[in-house]
């Protein structure tokens, strides 16, 4: 965010990114996402955007449920890796949490 975000932000981004997940990221902005989508051909698009706060405590507990949320835990509290992981992909989150959303996108496609 937003759709004019500057280069040289959206390239920090990706690279800052993916070097915390160690795969390569291309977090795109909402008309990125609308264009690609309705270059393959889907049309009806609704978009949704939320704040990025996927490794927060209380999204990982409403998206994964009691029990999924204490097994990750104690997978990130048992293996060192993990844990600087989880604690780096945090940390991109919250620099760029101004720049970073969660999206979702639906739309139709014509069969």
């Amino acid at each position: 965010m937003p759709d004019a975000v500057a280069s040289e932000v959206k390239s920090e981004i990706e690279a800052t990114l993916s070097q915390s997940i160690r795969v390569g990221a291309r977090p795109l902005t909402e008309g990125e996402w609308r264009a690609l989508l309705e270059n393959a051909g889907f049309t009806n698009l609704v978009v949704r955007l939320a704040p990025m706060h996927l490794l927060r405590p209380s999204r990982i507990l409403a998206d994964e449920g009691l029990w999924r949320t204490l097994k990750f835990v104690r997978n990130v509290l048992q293996d060192a890796d993990a844990r600087r992981r989880v604690l780096a992909m945090r940390a991109v989150f919250e620099k760029y949490s101004h720049h970073l959303r969660g999206i979702s996108v639906v739309g139709t496609k014509g069969g």
